[in-house]
Parts: structure tokens; sequence; C-alpha cells
């Protein structure tokens, strides 16, 4: 969804641990395919000895009069919490 193609993706222990938390390493978004109804990505990134990859796809939209929102593929009951492990919906083992 980023128009300037910046995307993050950290490598976390539990819950916000560690504190900041870990860059994956060498991350590249190497292709980013988005129609209706479907989001596809290559990637490569170094995420260490863990063979399971698990997703929460989320963004932080601003709009032009500062407006906030919050947006992910689901949200825990509560605040926003996109740390929370139950909201991972996609998870693939790495080959």
């Amino acid at each position: 969804m980023s128009p300037l193609r910046k995307w993050n993706a950290y490598v976390f222990k539990g819950h916000r641990q560690p504190q900041p938390p870990t860059p994956a390493k060498g991350f590249e978004i190497l292709e980013m395919d988005f129609k209706p109804g479907m989001l596809r990505g290559k990637f490569s990134g170094d995420f260490g000895r863990d063979r399971i990859f698990q997703v929460g796809l989320t963004c932080v939209l601003e709009t032009v009069d500062s407006q906030i929102s919050h947006w992910a593929l689901i949200h825990a009951e509560g605040t926003a919490d996109f740390h929370n492990a139950s909201t991972f919906i996609l998870e693939r083992e790495l080959k």
C-alpha cells in the first residue's frame, strides 16, 4: 500500500519484545502486486533460524487534514495493537 514502496519488517521474540524492535536483516520487497481482493509479494531477507514466517499486514493512514486511522487485515478487541500475535493471520513455512 505504500506509494513510496517503503515497508518495514521486524523480528519479535514475544509481544512487543525486544524494544526497540529488531529490524529483519536485508529485508527487501522484490515484487509487489495489488489487485482487487489480492496482494501478492516476493521478498528476500535474513529471518534467522525461525522457519515459520508470520505476517500481520497493517498500516497507519494520515489524511491531508491530519486525521489518523489504523488499518489491518484483522484487529483484536480493544485498542489497535499491531503486535498482538492473534492478528498475524498469514503464516507460512520458509523454504
